[in-house]
């Protein structure tokens, strides 16, 4: 089981606390879920723990509750329980609390800070580090769901604490009062329990007193006050009047022993007073070594912090640098790669039997682009396309104004635009098939016979001109025609 952090648990007091043959009876706000929240409230509303906790398992649940006593209500914060609540509550033979309606976020959030705010007293007296405990998603539906289940019973409890001592008083017999104050708590909380477990509050108190046989029924609890009412109707004899008197002393004994008790118990809270006051001298002594060590410690870790910080700011340096360091090597292999390619392209230059070839992935902007940044495309270059497609006669008249020598196109790529192929042959820019020509490939450039080039443009260009000359020839028979048509309709 892993608890987390900041749990509320209090403090437990014996003194406050009924003996060990009765078990305190609490409220449980149960949350279940992958994380469990568990808030623990008593009777009389007060908070006696509130956790949320991961991978916790059922058993282990039990004995946490079981710590605080034992539970008469399981409450839950949605309309429909769960299973997990009604197992737990099967378990613990216990009622189950739920809402008439799921409780919105908005509500639970103003109940529980309602709630410590209320109650911030009483939790800082009663619990560690009260400052810094923290109300997580888990805690608050757990905590709201037992508020509401108090909220739900406060009224009637409150009516049965005030009808609890009219009946204590109304016991007339010093020795059932001597057991009521010395199970005060044990006897109320009994009542409670029955109350809440749907039983009216005169039963309630009458059942609690029964276990202590203080009465032997219900009636029994009110009969000073029928008694009152039926001396209005009779005559009170001596004899009744003596036993009164009698009654009457006895009382008056009773609470001249509550009375002594009482001042003994002031004189023993007196003295615990002054204990605790010492104590709280000591803790005030440890509490100031603490903070002139803590302040020790924080200057040591101040220095400790500024010398991680330098260290830090160097580290930082050290890698931008590196950093900088690998950008400019990767420029460097770059420029070394692009200039080794160059120089290779350079060097069949000098060689006038082989004419050298500029590879372009695409017949685009971008692809000439990248090319001009690795060749440096100019004028008398020839240039080999590995795709033909995508550029119009934008892209072909950039080429154009160039000046290249000639343009190779792939024979397994696709044909050339109409657009672009006019304005090559408009500016006598021979277009070839690489089929036409023997091309030595080799990484981003290729090299063909500078003889068998020059035949296969040649050929192009006496091709084109014969096209022209014969589009001329069409052009002007068309002309004829037209002019031959137009004759014979003046006619």
């Amino acid at each position: 089981m892993r608890d987390s952090l900041n749990n509320i648990q209090i403090k437990q007091d014996k003194k406050d606390k009924t003996s060990n043959s009765f078990k305190t009876p609490i409220i449980v706000g149960f949350d279940p879920g992958l994380t469990v929240g568990l808030a623990i409230l008593d009777l009389n509303g007060n908070l006696l723990f509130l956790g949320s906790f991961k991978e916790i398992t059922k058993s282990e649940i039990i004995n946490i509750i079981m710590k605080f006593g034992r539970a008469i209500l399981i409450a839950t914060d949605v309309e429909n329980s769960p299973k997990a609540v009604k197992k737990l509550a099967t378990t613990l033979n216990s009622k189950i609390f739920a809402p008439k309606n799921d409780i919105s976020v908005s509500y639970k959030n103003e109940l529980v800070n309602n709630f410590l705010k209320s109650n911030g007293d009483f939790l800082s007296e009663n619990t560690a580090n009260i400052s810094n405990v923290s109300v997580d998603a888990h805690k608050r539906d757990s905590l709201s769901a037992a508020i509401l289940a108090y909220k739900n019973y406060e009224n009637k409890l409150n009516q049965l604490e005030k009808k609890f001592l009219e009946a204590k008083i109304n016991l007339n017999s010093i020795d059932k009062e001597d057991i009521v104050n010395e199970n005060y708590y044990e006897i109320l909380n009994q009542a409670k329990s029955f109350l809440i477990n749907d039983k009216p509050i005169i039963e309630s108190i009458s059942k609690a007193f029964e276990i202590y046989d203080l009465i032997d029924n219900e009636e029994d609890i009110d009969s000073n006050e029928e008694e009152l009412a039926d001396s209005e109707d009779n005559v009170i004899g001596i004899k009744d009047l003596e036993e009164k008197l009698y009654s009457l002393k006895n009382i008056n004994k009773s609470q001249e022993k509550q009375i002594k008790n009482q001042d003994n118990i002031i004189k023993k809270l007196k003295s615990k007073n002054n204990s605790l006051a010492n104590e709280l001298t000591e803790k005030d002594n440890r509490i100031s070594k603490i903070e002139k060590d803590l302040k020790i410690l924080k200057l040591k870790e101040s220095k400790a912090v500024l010398k991680d910080k330098e260290v830090a700011s160097k580290i930082k340096l050290l890698k931008t640098i590196q950093l900088k360091y690998n950008e400019e090597k990767k420029l460097r292999e770059s420029l070394e790669k692009k200039l080794n390619k160059r120089l290779k392209f350079d060097d069949f230059n000098e060689l006038s039997m082989f004419t050298p070839i500029k590879i372009i992935d695409s017949f685009t902007k971008n692809g000439l682009k990248q090319a001009n940044n690795l060749f440096k495309l100019k004028r008398g270059d020839v240039l080999y396309f590995l795709s033909s497609k995508g550029g119009g006669s934008q892209t072909a008249k950039y080429i154009v104004d160039i000046g290249v020598k000639a343009i190779i196109t792939s024979k397994d790529n696709e044909t050339m635009s109409p657009q672009a192929k006019e304005v090559f042959e408009k500016n006598e820019v021979p277009i070839i098939n690489e089929t036409d020509l023997d091309i030595k490939f080799f990484d981003d450039y290729a090299v063909a016979d500078t003889s068998a080039l020059n035949s296969v443009i040649d050929k192009w260009k006496k091709s084109s001109k014969q096209k022209t000359i014969k589009k001329a020839q069409d052009d002007l028979l068309n002309v004829i025609n037209e002019y031959r048509v137009e004759r014979k309709r003046d006619i």
